[in-house]
């Protein structure tokens, strides 16, 4: 049985259960297929290795998951698994990896941030794994702040203003994460625990972006203006399809209709309160 799913503006048409993903009802703009693979998949350990020949569009993770697709044929994407990859590993690399490379392939500016409602607008932590990007998000929905996206945040930056794209109404965080914002033990500490719409408030609707705080390690909690080298590193944090220089070209001009600012974040839960009362009063006097 094939069910329709909604990922940030698109519907997805697969035989596959993702849970993460709402349904929906429409004419897909992906059609989703899941095979198993023919033999071991190679790729980067640890990693993802995503390459582009002429059209096609590849990407390995080392024995786990593999997928493809032609960006001239969209929206057929195949994606192969190996038959020990458990379902919940498939389902991540799924939502964070395979369909925000589509969605870039689309045409959609696609980074590597989490979402976060303040003042009816979306504030985008972008960095790193580990850096804090769902926790300081978390935190933030905690205190009533809706979530949009955790861990990939689609942006249309054709309209004026930009909108986010809601992706997944959940959000993953780790086992020290959780306990402190939610007072709950983590069933599997060696994995992330999935939150959904019954955890925290998620935005359905995409709305308006107000800015991109890119995250950094600090001492303390400060926020400074873009650094000489801040487009580098967003870019290094987008999700890229074919022209480097034509997505360079869409970050300068995003960067000139919202505030991209540098965020440095200590690695203490004892400085957070002070961390999020930051983010707020700066989104405020945007």
């Amino acid at each position: 049985m094939k069910n329709i799913y909604r990922y940030a503006g698109k519907l997805i048409e697969t035989e596959r259960d993702l849970p993460s993903l709402p349904l929906a009802d429409g004419d897909p703009d992906i059609l989703l297929t899941v095979i198993d693979a023919a033999g071991p998949i190679s790729g980067d350990e640890g990693g993802v290795d995503v390459r582009r020949v002429g059209a096609v569009v590849t990407g390995r993770s080392a024995g786990e998951v593999g997928f493809v697709f032609d960006s001239t044929r969209l929206p057929e994407v195949t994606i192969e698994v190996e038959p020990h990859v458990p379902a919940h590993r498939v389902d991540q690399l799924v939502l964070d990896w395979v369909l925000p490379y589509v969605r870039a392939a689309q045409g959609a500016l696609v980074m590597h941030a989490t979402g976060t409602v303040i003042d009816g607008r979306v504030f985008a932590f972008c960095g790193q794994s580990g850096r804090g990007k769902s926790t300081t998000a978390a935190a933030l929905a905690v205190r009533g702040h809706e979530l949009v996206a955790d861990d990939t945040l689609v942006v249309d930056d054709a309209s004026i203003p930009p909108l986010v794209l809601p992706s997944h109404p959940s959000s993953r965080l780790r086992a020290d994460s959780l306990q402190r914002l939610t007072d709950r033990n983590a069933s599997d500490p060696s994995r992330k625990t999935v939150l959904d719409e019954g955890d925290f408030p998620f935005r359905s609707q995409a709305t308006e972006l107000g800015g991109v705080f890119i995250l950094k390690p600090g001492a303390a909690p400060r926020i400074e203006p873009l650094g000489a080298h801040g487009l580098s590193e967003l870019i290094e944090q987008t999700y890229i399809i074919g022209d480097i220089g034509a997505t360079l070209d869409r970050l300068i001009a995003l960067a000139g209709s919202v505030p991209i600012q540098s965020l440095y974040l200590p690695h203490d839960f004892e400085q957070l309160g002070d961390t999020l009362d930051l983010i707020v009063e700066r989104a405020h006097e945007v």
